[in-house]
């Protein structure tokens, strides 16, 4: 415990920040104490590097995550906390500091001090204020200054790995011109498009081409096992009174009551005036998020037994009651079933043919009238042709197109376009094929690069460097070679909740 520290203290900025570059995977899980699992048939945590992690030091690991989720986010944690996946950073935590105890990197307490004495939150009139520091502690992260310093060690500790795997990184000069200038020039283009749904609907498909089609892609018509969700929703009345909202609570709490005691929707829904409705099935795999239920328990309901009631779960629609109607296993669907998909598939691959055949002998049609007049103007031609004409005003790489999108090889067309070569190629879009010409091109400002050009390199190094680091948290998560029984304690609870207390 560093007693110094929370008797008074000193104060500096410190680079502990950098190790949130380990976050990297986004999930549904919430904080919980997975000591409360029924541990049975497994003894730890899981393995790392081939040993044992046990649950004392994973929960530990978890809270640390938790605990640098909420300096990061502030008053934003409890809006986000359902998407972070806290259990896959405590194991990136746990490898991260595996590999520093192999280096031999520790932190002595001074500096665990002085980055902690650096947090504004925790001073009072531009000192730090050891009353405010134990009263966040306490009530904001809920932890003892013990756990709090020690997730600050760790965060010291991953910033020494971090300078250590990127601190040889460095940008040419050549490379800082290239990237501004990717980033900065503009261009202006005009396109028209050949649509292949244009196409598509009169498509003319043969009976045995759709058979042969299915026969040689069955298992593309797998249907995954999916099952039927019967539920009850109570929904949040528009701006209720905070009068009225105990007595919502009760009703909620009386509805759970009465399924406890009869564990039947219909039955309870309407003793309630309720109605009673139906998902249809749906797979793991395309879930209902319609629902507006957590991810989590979208999935959970996969593991329950049929005719277990789940509830009340609250979501911004209300709350619901919900139960496991049918199950239905994974199954092989037949020609008949699979026919429209197979008619769809197939009249939007003609229909791009087609599109792309049309598209081809409009680009010769321009092409030509351009060459027997280079003043010919692109406009014109394509409304000579009878084809529609689009503008996209000057835009840089990467941005969003109107109609478009993200469209990578519009976009390489357009700024590789030049005075000496107008007009692309016939170009593939997401609608189907468009032919692009170049109205106009916006280089850099030199000027402006030049002012910009200390910043810049300082962004691109640290985007280097981060970039650099996350392959190295990947490849040392690869040798780690985690396997986690969390996973499957949680697994195991969800199917027999009452042997979890």
């Amino acid at each position: 415990m560093l007693k110094f520290l929370r008797k008074k203290g000193v104060a500096k900025k410190v680079l502990w920040v950098l190790a949130v570059v380990i976050i990297l995977s986004f999930g549904v899980f919430g904080t919980a104490n997975y000591l409360q699992f029924q541990q049975g048939a497994v003894s730890d945590a899981g393995k790392i590097f081939g040993k044992k992690v046990s649950f004392d030091d994973f929960e530990k690991s978890f809270q640390h995550a938790r605990y640098q989720n909420i300096l990061r986010y502030g008053d934003n944690y409890q809006k986000i906390s359902q998407f972070l996946n806290l259990e896959s950073e405590a194991w990136d935590r746990l490898i991260l500091l595996h590999e520093a105890k192999k280096r031999k990197i520790k932190i002595p307490d001074e500096e665990v001090i002085k980055a902690i004495q650096d947090f504004e939150f925790f001073k009072q009139n531009g000192a730090f204020s050891r009353q405010i520091y134990e009263d966040i502690l306490r009530y904001v992260f809920r932890c003892h200054p013990r756990d709090f310093e020690e997730m600050i060690r760790e965060s010291l500790v991953f910033a020494k790995l971090y300078e250590g795997e990127t601190t040889k990184i460095q940008t040419s000069e050549q490379e800082i011109y290239d990237e501004y200038k990717k980033r900065n020039e503009k261009v202006s283009v005009s396109y028209t498009l050949i649509p292949a749904e244009d196409y598509s609907k009169d498509a003319a498909l043969d009976p045995k081409e759709i058979e042969d089609f299915y026969n040689k892609n069955k298992d593309n018509f797998f249907v995954p096992p999916s099952i039927n969700i019967e539920y009850i929703l109570i929904p949040f009345l528009p701006e209720i009174k905070k009068e009225e909202q105990s007595a919502v609570k009760s009703e909620i709490e009386e509805i759970a009551k009465q399924l406890k005691n009869t564990p039947d929707l219909k039955t309870v829904s309407k003793e309630n005036n309720l109605e009673v409705s139906e998902t249809g099935f749906f797979s793991r795999e395309q879930p209902r998020f319609e629902l507006g239920l957590p991810f989590e328990t979208l999935h959970r309901l996969f593991e329950v037994k049929t005719d277990e009631i789940i509830g009340p779960e609250e979501t911004t629609k209300g709350y619901y009651f919900l139960r496991v109607k049918e199950e239905r296993g994974s199954y092989l669907s037949d020609f008949k079933e699979a026919t429209p998909k197979i008619t769809e598939a197939l009249s939007i691959q003609k229909g791009k043919e087609i599109a792309k055949t049309k598209a081809e002998e409009y680009l010769k049609q321009i092409q030509e009238k351009a060459a027997n007049d280079p003043s010919a103007d692109f406009a014109a031609i394509i409304k000579d042709l009878d084809l529609k004409l689009t503008t996209i005003p000057a835009f840089s790489r990467g941005q969003y197109l109107p109609e478009l999108a993200v469209a990578k090889e519009f976009e390489d067309a357009a700024f590789s376009l030049s005075e000496q070569k107008k007009i692309s190629g016939v170009l593939e879009v997401p609608q189907g094929y468009a032919i692009v010409h170049l109205d106009s091109f916006a280089p850099i400002d030199e000027n402006k690069f030049k002012e910009e050009k200390t910043s810049f390199s300082e962004t691109l190094d640290t985007e280097k460097k981060n970039e650099t680091f996350s392959q190295f948290v990947t490849d040392l998560k690869l040798q780690a070679n985690p396997q986690d029984n969390i996973s499957k304690l949680k697994a195991a609870q969800n199917k027999n909740p009452s042997n979890s207390n």
